[in-house]
């Protein structure tokens, strides 16, 4: 017996992530608020992928957790292929696995009879948690007491094997249950043909490859359409971090509004308004803002398309890059005035400094002001007395400008706002 065998462990396979990332942040609470308290309770020990060795390709580590370990549980959310892959090698050696899936996503046809756990991780309420604590109690405990029963498309086929070398009334009965089997999977295989976008989305050009891009939130971003093969009818538009042709439901992020393909193609420009948003359709071409409401960090980011009722997607075939933002709120006023300095899109968790212009030179604000997961930031303060700071021959008259100056830390972009000061 190997020592994962021995052990009583529980490995864990999931979305995981680069450190400070929406997936590394969401499979962290889903391990520390559900996955980790019932393990322990029932004298299990826990054990997630990055733990043993850095995340990527599947490593000869991580393959002996999935032979060996007594217990495995696989969250699909966002559909990540390495998931799946795992899945697949805990699958052949008919070894139990709980699923997990956040709660309004696909399950794939293949494992959609599989019992799986919903998770509901928007707002992780202590509901949501207690329910799902329990389901996974309920699906270990079950598993303790019949650990030969796993059901799986592997397990499946094995049976129907088994069957047909059995007696010969049987293999009637088998032919017939995988007759019915590849009609279900002809019909359900059809659907995701024949719904869904494919092809390229190009970035500021008609033809591959698209330049890199670097844009602002609230900036502008041309995608050209004219190699997409469409589906459906409307079109939304969802910004991800991955060029994979598929959504991810837990990272991937809508935005704009829903489009229509014939407006795409028609040889006519039509303006569309949604919000502060504006855009122009027409002639294969989506051109407008990338809304500010998008709540991101700065980095490398894909426009995805989608038609349809299912995760197939139409993608950029390059990434284009956000990079911060900032703005001081309101743009006028006397000194003493309340302000905000808003800062959006750095780098997740990155550090700003902040400063203003007196008119004689750049005096600091604050120094390594640190942004949220999502890069972003509100400092506050007074505006400042520009009396107080020139010579009284200096001193401006009605009102004046003063410049508000961001740096980023890591990057050392530099961005300016101004305050319109009403003497």
């Amino acid at each position: 017996m190997s020592e994962g065998e021995s052990r009583k462990i529980i490995f864990v396979i999931c979305p995981i992530g680069e450190s400070g990332s929406p997936d590394r942040w969401r499979s962290d609470q889903i391990l520390s608020y559900i996955i980790s308290p019932v393990a322990k309770d029932l004298g299990y020990e826990v054990v997630r992928a990055d733990k043993i060795s850095e995340p990527g390709m599947i490593t000869t580590q991580i393959i002996r957790q999935l032979l060996e370990v007594p217990l495995v549980i696989a969250d699909l959310s966002g559909h990540n292929p390495n998931v799946f892959y795992e899945l697949a090698i805990r699958h052949a050696i008919r070894k139990p696995v709980i699923l997990m899936i956040e709660k309004g996503q696909k399950i794939p046809f293949d494992i959609a009879g599989l019992r799986t756990i919903e998770l509901v991780t928007e707002s992780f309420d202590l509901g949501s948690i207690e329910k799902a604590k329990e389901e996974m109690r309920a699906h270990i405990v079950s598993i303790q007491e019949n650990p030969s029963k796993v059901e799986s498309p592997v397990t499946t086929a094995v049976v129907f094997r088994d069957l047909a070398e059995g007696r010969p009334e049987l293999r009637l009965l088998v032919q017939i249950l995988q007759k019915l089997e590849s009609m279900d999977f002809a019909f359900r295989y059809g659907e995701l043909r024949t719904k869904g976008a494919y092809g390229n989305i190009h970035i500021n050009t008609q033809v591959a490859p698209s330049p890199i891009v670097t844009v602002n939130l609230g900036g502008a971003l041309n995608l050209y359409f004219g190699d997409v093969i469409w589906s459906g009818r409307t079109i939304d538009l969802y910004l991800s971090t991955n060029g994979y042709a598929a959504l991810n439901y837990t990272t991937d992020k809508k935005y704009g509004p829903t489009f229509s393909v014939a407006d795409l193609r028609a040889s006519v420009s039509k303006n569309m308004v949604s919000g502060d948003l504006k855009y122009t359709i027409g002639y294969n071409w989506i051109n407008g803002m990338v809304p500010t409401t998008l709540e991101v960090p700065g980095g490398n980011y894909y426009i995805k398309a989608f038609d349809g009722s299912t995760s197939a997607v139409a993608v950029t075939d390059n990434y284009f890059r956000i990079i911060a933002s900032f703005e001081v709120d309101p743009k006028y006023g006397r000194s003493q005035t309340p302000l905000r300095l808003k800062g959006f899109a750095l780098p997740a968790n990155d550090f700003a400094n902040l400063s203003y212009n007196d008119g004689a030179r750049w005096v600091v604000i604050k120094d390594l002001h640190q942004a949220d997961l999502k890069g972003a930031f509100v400092y506050t303060m007074l505006a400042p007395d520009l009396k107080e700071a020139l010579p009284a021959k200096e001193q401006p008259e009605g009102y004046t400008t003063i410049t508000f100056r961001m740096i980023v830390r890591s990057t050392g972009q530099t961005v300016s706002d101004t305050f319109r000061l009403v003497s």
